[in-house]
């Protein structure tokens, strides 16, 4: 079925050498692939922007999320032509 999701999980750390920003991030992300999956663009937004981590720090999975959101914000927040 085309609707059916796959979810792939991926290691973050080892539970040992989790840090408290580690897990503030991790738990940012997922808040905003839930609110992503219930369309609160502008909210998801927010918190994917609360789970990025440092400049040189890859994140594919983050920055999928946040391209798909940057147009959608943007047509949130245009103005309508009269």
């Amino acid at each position: 079925n085309s609707h059916d999701r796959l979810e792939i999980y991926e290691p973050l750390w080892l539970t040992a050498d989790a840090k408290p920003e580690h897990i503030a991030r991790r738990d940012s992300f997922w808040s905003g692939v839930v609110l992503y999956r219930e369309k609160r663009w502008a909210e998801a937004y927010n918190e994917f922007q609360k789970a990025r981590g440092s400049e040189e720090e890859e994140d594919p999975p983050l920055q999928f999320y946040l391209r798909r959101l940057e147009p959608l914000l943007l047509q949130l927040t245009e103005s309508p032509v009269e």
